[in-house]
């Protein structure tokens, strides 16, 4: 039975031998007629060209629907670098953006009482260091109350009376133009008398800010040329360095009017010690006619060329006494023009206020009687 079963085995594989051999010419060794299947002549077979891209030669087995990134074969398209120089731009921009943003968060949480503005300006005025900007506002609010700020206006009324220095109208950006007629103090002040002027100037900076959709304002400063010069330094001096560590970025622009070549002259020698961004923001204007650029003709005084009639009045002021302002206003229509500047300062206040020239106005007294 055994011999039987070997003897099947082998007839069927001699008989499956011999049909492979015919298929292939005799030797199985050798491919069929025509090559093996997928495979040209004289080409070595490779694992993909068994695949339908493998028939022909190079073709890519796998292909992405768009174009390989060879960093090799790319080339400059035209406009690519101020492309990549607009792309670098936006995302310093972005970058910076969130540092501002954070830092505004960090002086939120130290400073919970400051409005939006403020805290605006003094981070802007330390480039966006929440803790130079925190030290900066720190020190600023120290000098607040040892200042005695915000300023009471009856402590300045006679200084505020004069009108050398207020506040009305807008410019361009809605801002508030604060107006600064003549040297602000006369020849030969007194130290107190410079200081009521500081304190009158520091009221309408922090009254205009406050007002400020930005917390900016623009300050139009009239010269007299024919005033005395000199001895006057003290006043210009110890508000600037009030304004500059209390105000900062308060200022958008400053229009000195009139600018003759004297002046120029000295503005160029004091400019450099004013660094460049603050310089910018300074405009030396030859007559009037060149502050219609920067305020609107609606907004101006009629005194430089606008269309505006206003003429300041005491009563003007938030807190000045009734009786102060009525005195005020009858002293303004018997005099039918502002005082001459650089003159003596007048009685500004009625007698009964208790005032007299170089001090400052005492509070008002309900009931004191009419002058």
């Amino acid at each position: 039975m055994m011999r039987a079963t070997a003897l099947v085995v082998a007839i069927a594989a001699t008989a499956a031998a011999s049909s492979w051999g015919s298929a292939t010419g005799g030797n199985p060794q050798q491919p069929p007629q025509g090559g093996w299947p997928q495979q040209q002549q004289g080409q070595q077979q490779t694992p993909y060209q068994t695949t339908p891209w493998g028939q022909q030669q190079n073709q890519q087995w796998y292909d992405p629907g768009y174009p390989q990134d060879n960093r090799q074969q790319q080339q400059d398209w035209p406009g690519k670098a101020e492309w990549e120089e607009e792309q670098r731009k936006q995302r310093e921009e972005q970058e910076k953006q969130q540092n501002r943003e954070r830092a505004m968060w960090t002086l939120k949480q130290r400073f919970p009482g400051e409005n939006q503005k403020t805290l605006e300006r003094f981070l802007t005025a330390r480039k966006d260091d929440a803790d130079a900007a925190s030290e900066m506002l720190g020190a600023s609010l120290r000098w607040r109350r040892a200042y005695g700020f915000p300023v009471e206006p009856t402590q300045i009324a006679h200084q505020l009376a004069q009108g050398t220095i207020f506040s009305k109208g807008k410019d361009y950006e809605g801002r508030p133009v604060i107006y600064h007629i003549g040297p602000g103090v006369p020849p030969g002040a007194t130290p107190q008398q410079i200081a009521l002027a500081v304190r009158a100037a520091v009221y309408w900076m922090d009254e205009a800010t406050a007002r400020s959709p930005d917390g900016k304002v623009t300050v139009v400063i009239v010269r007299d040329p024919s005033a005395p010069r000199g001895g006057r330094l003290a006043y210009p001096r110890e508000l600037a360095k009030i304004l500059e560590l209390n105000f900062p970025e308060a200022l958008a622009k400053a229009c000195v009017v009139p600018a003759d070549g004297l002046f120029r002259g000295l503005w160029g020698v004091a400019s450099r010690f004013v660094d460049e961004k603050t310089r910018q923001k300074i405009n030396l204007l030859a007559d009037q006619r060149e502050l219609l650029r920067f305020v609107p003709y609606q907004e101006l005084l009629q005194s430089l060329g606008g269309g505006n009639a206003y003429r300041f009045a005491l009563g003007d002021v938030k807190g000045i006494p009734k009786e102060w302002a009525d005195y005020h206003a009858q002293l303004q229509s018997q005099q039918f023009q502002q005082p001459a500047w650089g003159a003596p300062p007048q009685r500004a206040l009625p007698p009964s206020s208790g005032w007299q020239p170089g001090q400052q106005a005492p509070p008002a007294r309900p009931g004191a009687p009419p002058p």
